[in-house]
């Protein structure tokens, strides 16, 4: 299993989740696991397992997360 993480402002979260969700939709996609957590008073971390390794590689490379 391979997890991503992408870091955002939380004024964003709204906006990301939607496109995060065509995303996964577009690419016939359920996530393993799907965690959102604060990091700072204005960030929000959000990880995302997935069984494929290649998918994970997308996300990350379309979400400029870290793995």
């Amino acid at each position: 299993m391979s997890g991503v993480i992408v870091s955002i402002n939380a004024a964003e979260l709204a906006d990301t989740f939607e496109h995060m969700r065509s995303w996964l939709d577009h690419n016939d996609c359920t996530p393993a696991n799907f965690d959102v957590r604060t990091n700072e008073p204005d960030t929000v971390l959000i990880h995302v397992e997935f069984d494929r390794d290649d998918l994970a590689e997308a996300f990350q490379r379309d979400f400029g997360g870290s793995r």
